[in-house]
């Protein structure tokens, strides 16, 4: 596709790197000083909600949300309004290719853990479900598993309203069953009324039946409203928990916490295990994110439904692709894309995508809808024309002073 043909070509892009210190309304405090310096559009990292604390944005956690760290959607809004004001423009850096899935933060992710195969979004990770015998693998774990378990680091607990099982800082779901079978014991409790008892038996039978996804949310509103109004109900639960969690050290007493692990829809192990073993692709060794099945046309449906709404607003006028190369479709992709938002009927959103280009041959696919790529053949031209050969044998040898070691 020529450069010509874009809506909107840039011609002098400013990248910004927005996170928690540097937000969109600090971008807005500076969009009339850049522009008087011949900025024409501002290049923004990831804006949709990523991993808290994220500094970089690349660990998306919802695509339907623009990120409360960065400033919000209101926010977001007002910057984007200005720029265009301006007569600038909006290129945001999209990630299609994989989604954070540390801590609990990724809803679709927590809904795979706690749905197994069942879940809705099972369909939208990049998971061989027939390794690990029919689990998610996850790698999370500092040591082998039976050392942390004898350790104590494992433990069933509420977390907000919902049972899951904790491990340090990390949340993770039980299957509606799990949950289920920690309620019937409830029911078996003399100390609590027979009300109580019953309304127990009521929630584990439910449970135990492996709801939907919707009916499930209801019934754990349910059984926390009932924890939170029953103090009796509240201190026989607590009770139960510290038996289930048994005793750090005593392998006899944890026999019914393992049990119950080995249920779930996941099976954890050290980190270091997760080179060799792990069940779903993942952004080169990087665990904590998952590849997307973006060829899915569900899932490009459901993360692109905000950019669509962006898009055709006028608020974003560019895209930058991250890691092209990751996905098994790429150019179904980028037309799919263009097919979101056509600025004008004979002029395609500019678009260009991050591809490194083996010297000296390799070209982009001409049936590719992109502008270009961002530009790493540039930088290999220019660290050619900068960097001298000559110094080369001056490098090694210095290299071999300061490491005491041979350069091959």
């Amino acid at each position: 596709m020529p450069l010509t043909e874009a809506n909107r070509i840039p011609t002098a892009t400013f990248r910004v790197q927005l996170n928690a210190e540097f937000t969109f309304r600090q971008l807005e405090a500076q969009v009339g000083y850049l522009r008087s310096l011949g900025i024409s559009d501002f290049y923004l990292s990831p804006i949709f909600t990523a991993q808290a604390g994220s500094t970089h944005g690349y660990d998306v956690n919802d695509y339907t949300r623009i990120s409360d760290e960065l400033g919000g959607s209101a926010a977001f809004e007002r910057l984007a309004d200005q720029v265009k004001e301006q007569g600038g423009g909006l290129l945001v850096d999209l990630v299609p290719n994989h989604m954070g899935i540390a801590g609990d933060g990724n809803a679709w992710w927590q809904e795979v853990l706690e749905f197994g195969p069942a879940s809705d979004y099972a369909p939208f990770f990049d998971i061989d479900w027939q390794a690990a015998g029919g689990r998610v693998l996850l790698p999370i774990l500092e040591h082998r598993y039976g050392r942390e378990l004898e350790a104590g680091k494992l433990s069933v607990r509420f977390a907000g309203q919902r049972l899951g099982l904790g491990y340090g800082e990390i949340r993770l779901p039980l299957r509606p069953a799990s949950q289920a079978e920690i309620l019937r014991a409830l029911a078996g409790i003399s100390q609590l009324t027979g009300d109580e008892r019953a309304q127990a038996a009521a929630f584990a039978d439910q449970l135990a039946a492996e709801p939907d996804r919707q009916r499930t949310r209801k019934l754990e509103l349910q059984v926390a409203e009932w924890r939170a109004t029953r103090p009796g109900a509240q201190d026989a639960l607590e009770v139960h928990l510290r038996r289930l969690n048994g005793l750090p050290g005593n392998a006899p007493s944890l026999r019914e916490l393992d049990a119950l692990i080995d249920r779930q829809h996941y099976r954890l192990v050290r980190w270091k295990a997760g080179v060799h073993e792990i069940n779903y692709r993942r952004f080169f060794a990087i665990a904590s994110l998952v590849g997307l099945r973006m060829e899915n046309p569900a899932v490009f449906r459901e993360t692109h439904r905000l950019l669509e709404t962006l898009l055709k607003a006028g608020r974003v006028t560019g895209l930058r692709i991250d890691h092209i190369d990751g996905l098994r479709e790429p150019e179904d992709y980028l037309r799919r894309l263009q097919g979101l938002a056509r600025p004008a009927p004979d002029r395609p959103l500019y678009v260009v995508v991050e591809k490194i280009l083996a010297p000296p041959d390799e070209t982009l696919p001409d049936s590719w809808p992109v502008q270009g790529t961002t530009g790493y053949e540039f930088i290999f031209q220019v660290a050619g024309l900068l960097v001298d050969p000559a110094a080369e044998a001056r490098i090694t040898a210095t290299y071999r002073r300061v490491t005491g070691e041979s350069a091959t």
